[in-house]
């Protein structure tokens, strides 16, 4: 999806690139070796990156209340 985005461009040349831009977002090391430079490519980032943490807190927030 960012790799169509971001039109190939900005680090983001191939698609396993950009798997492994989503995979070292969504486990939220972020190396920023490749980061999206395109209004809709940081779009697509914001939302991937706020999964990432929906991802870590909703299992938490559900351990606590339950």
């Amino acid at each position: 999806l960012l790799h169509a985005a971001e039109g190939g461009k900005n680090g983001f040349d191939s698609v396993p690139s950009a798997m492994w831009w989503a995979t070292v977002t969504i486990t939220t090391v972020g190396y920023g070796d490749i980061v999206p430079k395109t209004v809709f490519g940081r779009l697509v980032a914001a939302v991937i990156m706020l999964i990432g943490y929906g991802m870590l807190a909703i299992p938490t927030l559900m351990s606590i209340m339950g």
